[in-house]
């Protein structure tokens, strides 16, 4: 991992994973896209869904009030809308991962999987 400033951050391939870093904090998970300006880009959050946020439909909204009551509604897990960043202060930093770290994530994650299959909690 490396903790880039914005401008650092314009320059990532697409498809670089980060997260936004405050000190000591690093916030989401996120897949670069594409640069807009020297202070704005284009990227695809990979936690959370579209719903959860303003720009989620009305149906979604439904989908997530009806779950806030059940805990048997199984929301689906969306990533494929692009999110504009508009991060206007170059002082912002961010934590870049790197493909070995994603591919500990991954692992990690893998690993998690069996313990919760057909878990009802």
């Amino acid at each position: 991992m490396r903790i880039v400033n914005l401008e650092l951050l314009l320059q990532c391939p697409k498809g670089t994973v980060f997260s936004r870093y405050m000190p000591i904090v690093s916030e989401g998970l996120y897949q670069f896209h594409s640069a807009i300006s020297d202070c704005d880009f284009w990227c695809a959050p990979l936690i959370g869904t579209e719903a959860t946020s303003y720009k989620g439909t009305e149906a979604q909204h439904a989908a997530f009030a009806a779950a806030e009551n059940d805990p048997h509604v199984d929301l689906s897990y969306a990533t494929t809308a692009l999110e504009r960043w508009g991060s206007y202060d170059p002082s912002d930093q961010f934590l870049i991962y790197t493909e070995d770290n994603v591919r500990e994530m991954i692992a990690a994650l893998q690993k998690a999987l069996p313990a919760n299959v057909g878990v009802g909690c």
